[in-house]
Protein backbone atom coordinates (compact mmCIF):
# COMPACT_ATOMS: atom_id res chain seq x y z
CA UNK A 1 0.00 0.00 0.00
CA UNK A 2 1.39 3.36 -1.05
CA UNK A 3 0.41 6.85 0.05
CA UNK A 4 0.89 8.93 -3.09
CA UNK A 5 0.49 12.25 -1.28
CA UNK A 6 3.33 11.35 1.11
CA UNK A 7 5.45 10.05 -1.76
CA UNK A 8 4.83 13.35 -3.55
CA UNK A 9 5.97 15.31 -0.51
CA UNK A 10 9.09 13.18 -0.28
CA UNK A 11 9.79 13.95 -3.92
CA UNK A 12 9.44 17.68 -3.25
CA UNK A 13 11.86 17.39 -0.32
CA UNK A 14 14.36 15.59 -2.55
CA UNK A 15 14.15 18.37 -5.13
CA UNK A 16 14.69 20.98 -2.43
CA UNK A 17 17.69 19.08 -1.05
CA UNK A 18 19.22 18.79 -4.52
CA UNK A 19 18.82 22.51 -5.16
CA UNK A 20 20.26 23.34 -1.76
CA UNK A 21 23.36 21.21 -2.39
CA UNK A 22 23.78 22.52 -5.93
CA UNK A 23 22.93 26.15 -5.19
CA UNK A 24 26.46 27.32 -5.95
CA UNK A 25 26.07 25.88 -9.45
CA UNK A 26 22.42 26.38 -10.38
CA UNK A 27 21.87 29.62 -8.42
CA UNK A 28 18.08 29.23 -8.44
CA UNK A 29 15.50 30.90 -6.23
CA UNK A 30 14.36 27.41 -5.17
CA UNK A 31 17.78 26.67 -3.71
CA UNK A 32 17.50 29.72 -1.50
CA UNK A 33 14.58 28.19 0.42
CA UNK A 34 16.60 27.09 3.40
CA UNK A 35 15.87 26.30 7.03
CA UNK A 36 18.55 28.83 7.89
CA UNK A 37 16.27 31.55 6.55
CA UNK A 38 12.65 30.49 7.06
CA UNK A 39 12.35 27.73 9.67
CA UNK A 40 14.01 25.46 12.22
CA UNK A 41 13.78 22.38 10.01
CA UNK A 42 14.81 21.67 6.44
CA UNK A 43 13.94 19.32 3.59
CA UNK A 44 16.18 16.55 4.85
CA UNK A 45 14.36 16.50 8.21
CA UNK A 46 11.04 16.27 6.40
CA UNK A 47 12.28 13.54 4.09
CA UNK A 48 13.59 11.40 6.94
CA UNK A 49 10.40 11.91 8.98
CA UNK A 50 8.10 10.98 6.09
CA UNK A 51 10.31 8.03 5.15
CA UNK A 52 10.03 6.70 8.70
CA UNK A 53 6.27 7.21 8.69
CA UNK A 54 5.95 5.42 5.35
CA UNK A 55 8.16 2.57 6.55
CA UNK A 56 5.97 2.16 9.61
CA UNK A 57 2.80 2.02 7.52
CA UNK A 58 4.16 -0.30 4.85
CA UNK A 59 6.11 -2.77 6.96
CA UNK A 60 3.47 -2.98 9.67
CA UNK A 61 1.10 -4.13 6.94
CA UNK A 62 3.67 -6.64 5.75
CA UNK A 63 4.14 -7.88 9.31
CA UNK A 64 0.40 -8.44 9.69
CA UNK A 65 0.21 -10.33 6.38
CA UNK A 66 3.40 -12.43 6.41
CA UNK A 67 4.49 -12.35 10.07
CA UNK A 68 7.47 -10.75 11.76
CA UNK A 69 10.04 -13.07 10.20
CA UNK A 70 8.65 -12.50 6.72
CA UNK A 71 8.60 -8.74 7.30
CA UNK A 72 12.22 -8.85 8.49
CA UNK A 73 13.30 -10.69 5.33
CA UNK A 74 11.53 -8.10 3.17
CA UNK A 75 13.23 -5.23 5.02
CA UNK A 76 16.67 -6.82 4.76
CA UNK A 77 16.13 -7.41 1.05
CA UNK A 78 15.36 -3.71 0.70
CA UNK A 79 18.51 -2.82 2.65
CA UNK A 80 20.54 -5.04 0.32
CA UNK A 81 19.03 -3.27 -2.70
CA UNK A 82 19.91 0.14 -1.24
CA UNK A 83 23.46 -1.04 -0.57
CA UNK A 84 23.77 -2.06 -4.21
CA UNK A 85 22.65 1.45 -5.19
CA UNK A 86 25.25 2.85 -2.80
CA UNK A 87 27.99 0.66 -4.26
CA UNK A 88 26.97 1.61 -7.80
CA UNK A 89 27.19 5.30 -6.95
CA UNK A 90 30.68 4.77 -5.55
CA UNK A 91 31.88 3.14 -8.76
CA UNK A 92 30.24 5.90 -10.82
CA UNK A 93 32.11 8.50 -8.75
CA UNK A 94 35.34 6.57 -9.24
CA UNK A 95 34.72 6.53 -13.00
CA UNK A 96 34.00 10.27 -12.99
CA UNK A 97 37.18 10.82 -10.99
CA UNK A 98 39.20 8.89 -13.54
CA UNK A 99 37.72 10.96 -16.36
CA UNK A 100 38.42 14.19 -14.46
CA UNK A 101 42.03 13.13 -13.87
CA UNK A 102 42.42 12.19 -17.54
CA UNK A 103 41.13 15.60 -18.62
CA UNK A 104 43.12 17.41 -15.88
CA UNK A 105 39.93 18.89 -14.44
CA UNK A 106 39.76 20.27 -10.91
CA UNK A 107 36.59 18.92 -9.25
CA UNK A 108 36.60 19.66 -5.51
CA UNK A 109 33.77 17.24 -4.70
CA UNK A 110 35.73 14.36 -6.24
CA UNK A 111 39.03 15.06 -4.46
CA UNK A 112 38.87 12.06 -2.08
CA UNK A 113 38.29 9.67 -4.97
CA UNK A 114 40.87 11.37 -7.18
CA UNK A 115 43.64 11.48 -4.56
CA UNK A 116 43.21 8.00 -3.06
CA UNK A 117 40.75 5.90 -5.10
CA UNK A 118 41.33 2.55 -3.39
CA UNK A 119 41.06 3.81 0.19
CA UNK A 120 38.08 5.99 -0.67
CA UNK A 121 36.30 3.05 -2.24
CA UNK A 122 37.02 0.74 0.69
CA UNK A 123 35.84 3.11 3.43
CA UNK A 124 32.74 4.02 1.42
CA UNK A 125 31.82 0.39 0.72
CA UNK A 126 32.37 -0.58 4.37
CA UNK A 127 30.24 2.39 5.54
CA UNK A 128 33.04 3.24 7.95
CA UNK A 129 33.57 6.86 6.89
CA UNK A 130 31.35 9.47 5.32
CA UNK A 131 32.56 11.04 2.12
CA UNK A 132 31.02 14.15 0.60
CA UNK A 133 27.47 13.50 -0.62
CA UNK A 134 27.70 9.80 0.29
CA UNK A 135 26.01 9.79 3.70
CA UNK A 136 22.28 9.77 2.87
CA UNK A 137 21.91 6.20 1.62
CA UNK A 138 24.00 4.69 4.47
CA UNK A 139 21.92 6.62 7.03
CA UNK A 140 18.71 5.47 5.36
CA UNK A 141 19.97 1.86 5.34
CA UNK A 142 20.74 1.99 9.06
CA UNK A 143 17.29 3.37 9.90
CA UNK A 144 15.64 0.76 7.71
CA UNK A 145 17.70 -2.08 9.19
CA UNK A 146 16.44 -1.07 12.66
CA UNK A 147 12.79 -1.02 11.54
CA UNK A 148 12.04 -4.73 12.21
CA UNK A 149 13.23 -4.42 15.83
CA UNK A 150 11.14 -1.30 16.43
CA UNK A 151 8.02 -2.84 14.89
CA UNK A 152 8.48 -6.01 16.93
CA UNK A 153 8.69 -3.92 20.10
CA UNK A 154 5.56 -2.00 19.13
CA UNK A 155 3.72 -5.26 18.52
CA UNK A 156 4.73 -6.54 21.95
CA UNK A 157 3.36 -3.43 23.61
CA UNK A 158 6.57 -1.51 24.30
CA UNK A 159 5.16 1.69 22.81
CA UNK A 160 6.14 4.02 25.67
CA UNK A 161 9.63 2.58 25.90
CA UNK A 162 10.23 3.05 22.16
CA UNK A 163 8.94 6.63 22.30
CA UNK A 164 11.12 7.49 25.29
CA UNK A 165 14.18 5.95 23.62
CA UNK A 166 13.45 7.91 20.44
CA UNK A 167 13.17 11.19 22.33
CA UNK A 168 16.39 10.49 24.22
CA UNK A 169 18.23 9.72 20.99
CA UNK A 170 16.93 12.93 19.46
CA UNK A 171 18.07 14.93 22.49
CA UNK A 172 21.45 13.25 22.30
CA UNK A 173 21.79 14.35 18.68
CA UNK A 174 21.01 17.97 19.64
CA UNK A 175 23.68 18.19 22.34
CA UNK A 176 26.67 17.39 20.16
CA UNK A 177 27.45 14.42 22.40
CA UNK A 178 26.80 12.12 19.47
CA UNK A 179 29.70 13.70 17.57
CA UNK A 180 31.95 13.22 20.60
CA UNK A 181 30.96 9.56 20.87
CA UNK A 182 31.39 9.08 17.12
CA UNK A 183 34.88 10.56 17.19
CA UNK A 184 35.82 8.30 20.11
CA UNK A 185 34.50 5.26 18.23
CA UNK A 186 36.42 6.29 15.11
CA UNK A 187 39.59 6.68 17.14
CA UNK A 188 39.05 3.27 18.75
CA UNK A 189 38.50 1.63 15.34
CA UNK A 190 41.44 3.47 13.80
CA UNK A 191 39.24 5.35 11.33
CA UNK A 192 40.12 8.90 12.31
CA UNK A 193 43.31 8.92 10.29
CA UNK A 194 41.50 7.58 7.23
CA UNK A 195 38.70 10.10 7.50
CA UNK A 196 40.95 13.10 7.98
CA UNK A 197 43.33 12.02 5.27
CA UNK A 198 40.39 11.99 2.87
CA UNK A 199 38.94 15.25 4.14
CA UNK A 200 42.28 17.03 3.98
CA UNK A 201 42.42 16.57 0.21
CA UNK A 202 39.47 18.92 -0.25
CA UNK A 203 41.14 21.86 1.51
Amino acid sequence: MRFHSLDGLRGIFLILMMHSHMQAVVNSWLGKISHHDISLADASNGFVFLSGLMAGFIYTGRMIRVGTDGMTRIVLTRVRTLYLYHATLIFVLLLMSGIALGLSLEVRQLHPFMSDPLRSKLVALSLSADLSYMDILPMYMMFLAGTPLVLRLFRRGYVVQVMVASILLWLLAQTGLSEFLTSRAERFLGLKKVRWSLASTST
